[in-house]
């Protein structure tokens, strides 16, 4: 805490070091050193009186001496609300004690956003497919614009996805959400939950969107005939157990 000629430091971090409390003489160079390093005396930046301000004073000529003070970097400063001296709780201590407040705040958490998978092709085709993307690949790379390797790659992806399309993933479960019957009754349910969540203070849209939810879930258990499933799964399984 202290040191040789009277001169301490002692310092306090929190959150990134915004706040520095430091005691040291007040001599021109540690001045320019302030100003090198972007930092501030908190003490003289709030309009006081200099009892407040300062944490010291000359038993004989009476004069006040910022000796203990805290240090906020400049870009930090706004985050200080007031610096001022109050009288110490130790009695044979002749320095006051300086007190500062500051706003902390917590770092906001910073969510990772993982990268959409890439669409794979669906390369289970008959010959008359094959055939057809020849004829197309053809096509497209004839012109001249295709000798870079950039847009070759760009032009051959995206005359393989026109031609054979994109794979389709097969759920094991009592219903497909890729059949066609399935499909048209989500994306319509989507559809309305999207009208809904732009509108939300609009009661009829979110109406409409419930009994869009309800009905396909409904159809969805009926027509896809969730019960015969469940038969086929137990069958499956009597028949591997004996």
């Amino acid at each position: 805490m202290s040191g040789l000629g009277g001169i301490a430091i002692c310092r306090t971090e929190s959150l990134g070091g915004i706040v520095q409390a430091t005691r040291m003489p007040m001599v021109p160079c540690y001045r320019i050193s302030c100003v090198k390093c972007s930092v501030v005396i908190t003490n003289t930046v709030f309009q006081q009186a200099n009892k407040f301000k300062a944490s010291w004073m000359h038993p004989r000529s009476k004069h006040w001496h910022l000796i203990d003070h805290v240090l906020v970097r400049q870009c930090d400063l706004q985050n200080s609300w007031l610096t001022h001296i109050m009288c110490p709780t130790i009695a044979w201590s002749d320095h006051r004690m300086v007190c500062t407040t500051v706003l902390l705040t917590a770092k906001p958490v910073k969510r990772k956003h993982w990268a959409a998978p890439r669409r794979k092709l669906d390369i289970t085709k008959s010959d008359d497919i094959c055939l057809a993307l020849q004829q197309e690949l053809a096509r497209a790379l004839s012109s001249d614009d295709t000798d870079q390797w950039p847009e070759f790659k760009a032009t051959a992806f995206n005359t393989a996805a026109k031609v054979i399309r994109y794979r389709k993933t097969r759920h094991k479960d009592w219903f497909n959400e890729q059949d066609s019957e399935a499909r048209t009754l989500l994306d319509d349910m989507h559809e309305k939950h999207l009208i809904c969540m732009n509108d939300k203070s609009n009661s009829a849209k979110k109406s409409v969107y419930i009994q869009a939810r309800g009905a396909a879930q409904r159809r969805l258990r009926q027509i896809l005939v969730k019960e015969t499933w469940w038969s086929a799964t137990a069958e499956l399984l009597q028949t591997v157990t004996t």
